[in-house]
């Protein structure tokens, strides 16, 4: 259950450049066998979720990327951090700095700051005044918001059936490479 929110978020900021994921090696791990069935109770039962995958991905353009995802992540709270490098800039999230997106660009030194509560946020005018931060509730707000404008409207909203079908081809994929030792393609 581990990469789902990764794998499509990717598909959204860079598949239309990339294409889908072509081939990948995948390592899952469950670190702990068993756990307790209630909190301070005797009876363990075994776990059979992965607390931990690693995936390395090329993209049918040749791109490459990395997935990984933990259950344990000392010092995180419930980050969700994505990096995308390219050949004319970069980009940095992380949901432990909701209201922050780190931009590079061309031939800029250095990452810029971007608030996404800036005045011309596509949200602002919904929220508190520009500069106020907002938080995860929010973005559930903002989901349901357009879900229910592309439902109402008759428009196609992503994620569709058709995106999660594609993520989880990648984490079935995954989970076929951790058992065999080796590559595995997606074709």
């Amino acid at each position: 259950d581990t990469g789902a929110h990764t794998v499509d978020l990717a598909r959204y900021l860079v598949g239309d450049r990339v294409g889908e994921v072509e081939r990948l090696s995948g390592h899952c791990r469950t670190f702990v066998d068993e756990r307790p069935v209630e909190e301070g109770a005797d009876e363990t039962r075994e776990v059979t979720v992965d607390d931990a995958y690693t995936a390395q991905v090329e993209y049918e353009s040749g791109a490459m990327g990395t997935f990984e995802a933990s259950r344990y992540a000392t010092g995180h709270k419930n980050d969700h951090t994505i990096r995308v490098h390219g050949s004319e800039g970069s980009l940095k999230f992380s949901l432990e700095r909701l209201n922050e997106l780190e931009v590079l660009t061309g031939d800029d030194r250095g990452y810029q700051t971007v608030l996404v509560t800036d005045a011309d946020d596509p949200y602002v005018d919904h929220w508190w005044p520009p500069g106020h931060v907002l938080g995860w509730e929010h973005t559930f707000v903002h989901e349901n918001y357009e879900f229910l404008s592309a439902v109402a409207d008759g428009d196609e909203f992503h994620p569709s059936f058709d995106d999660a079908y594609e993520v989880q081809r990648v984490l079935d994929a995954v989970q076929r490479s951790d058992e065999a030792g080796e590559w595995v393609s997606l074709g």
